[in-house]
């Protein structure tokens, strides 16, 4: 899952960052405030400017509606930022 949210974000043309979560000392304290966020434990989490836009379950949904590249990019667009960070468990 965490590859096909990365390809489709990148396929939006949209700069972005990754952070492996299992790198991160408090990692599962990052899990658990994921799943407070609603995220399901879904990692990966897609964040633009410190604010949750999906989790991969819920990026799924909106990539087969045709609505996660105006989401990301309208996003994007109106805060005036080019990108946003990806959440992901290490490989």
């Amino acid at each position: 899952m965490t590859d096909y949210v990365e390809t489709l974000i990148h396929s939006f043309g949209v700069e972005y960052k990754v952070y492996e979560i299992d790198g991160f000392q408090n990692g599962q304290e990052i899990k658990r405030a994921l799943l407070v966020l609603g995220c399901n434990s879904s990692v990966p989490a897609v964040f633009i400017e410190k604010e949750l836009v999906v989790g991969a379950k819920k990026a799924t949904i909106l990539n087969l509606r045709g609505e996660l590249k105006h989401l990301f990019r309208d996003v994007a667009i109106n805060r005036g930022i080019e990108g946003g960070v990806m959440l992901r468990q290490g490989t």
